[in-house]
């Protein structure tokens, strides 16, 4: 059986080692909770529009190899380049 089609408009899985997922993931982090340490990217989906959405989930932790970590989800939308 073949594989699902992706939906055209939809969100799309992307690696989340991918360097612009982690370096938007950082950012993020880095912006909203500065106060905790940017552990890794979980997860990661894309949608082209015009522009592109992504849908990041952050690992954050209070201190770097903390045993307690804490999970957040990220939507962030970059603008297509100014003409």
């Amino acid at each position: 059986m073949a594989s699902p089609q992706p939906l055209l408009g939809g969100y799309t899985k992307r690696d989340p080692n991918d360097k612009t997922i982690v370096e938007l993931a950082k950012k993020a982090a880095q912006q909203m909770w500065p106060d905790l340490v940017f552990e890794r990217v979980e997860k990661a989906e894309s949608q082209v529009v015009a522009g592109t959405n992504y849908r990041i989930d952050i690992l954050l932790s209070k201190h770097k190899n903390d045993r307690v970590k804490v999970q957040h989800k990220v939507h962030i939308f970059e603008p297509l380049p100014a003409q």
